[in-house]
């Protein structure tokens, strides 16, 4: 991995990306809170977030935690009645090159 600090062209090129998919961003962020996703009742929110990752290109996972793996955690993880319906899900973007990767 390297420590490369973004260039000023690099700042630029994100900027661009981001002023050209706005109102697309903006959308798809309105859409995300108007699913009802208080815990316990994720399903919804994370099936969207899934389907947008995957539409971005991302590498998508889902999957239900073991409750057992996240018991020693139990005061930063609400178990609750565990995680069925309550999927976590992950996007990756594999970096090119000697480039970063990126998980969401």
């Amino acid at each position: 991995m390297t420590n490369q600090k973004p260039t000023t062209a690099s700042n630029h090129a994100i900027a661009a990306a981001v002023a050209e998919l706005r109102q697309e961003l903006i959308s798809s962020l309105q859409d995300l809170v108007r699913i009802p996703s208080q815990t316990g009742a994720e399903g919804d929110a994370q099936a969207f977030m899934s389907a947008l990752m995957q539409r971005a290109g991302l590498n998508v996972d889902v999957w239900e935690p073991e409750v057992t793996a996240l018991a020693p955690f139990a005061e930063s993880v609400t178990l609750g009645e565990g995680f069925a319906e309550r999927p976590n899900v992950v996007g990756f973007l594999p970096g090119t090159g000697r480039g970063r990767s990126l998980i969401l």
